[in-house]
């Protein structure tokens, strides 16, 4: 897939009793001809994902900061990141 789309999928194997769903959203790099990645996800609780199931907002609308090891912290000179 190249260029933007989103698609409206199962979440989960659907049965009379369970039709979980999701939304996924794709994009491509600007100056690239490369195929779509997937850039955000609505999750089936309503949690906001990024770069695949990494939950940025929890349902209950938290936060959710990455981890990481002391050696690979990133800079903090970006101005508005939080680390």
């Amino acid at each position: 897939m190249i260029g933007a789309a989103f698609l409206l999928q199962a979440a989960e194997d659907w049965s009379e009793m369970a039709y979980g769903t999701e939304i996924v959203f794709f994009t491509t790099e600007n100056g690239t001809n490369g195929s779509a990645s997937e850039r955000l996800r609505v999750a089936n609780d309503g949690a906001l994902q990024m770069g695949g199931a990494n939950t940025v907002i929890s349902v209950e609308r938290h936060p959710q900061l990455r981890s990481y090891a002391v050696a690979g912290l990133p800079s903090a000179a970006n101005a508005g990141e939080i680390i």
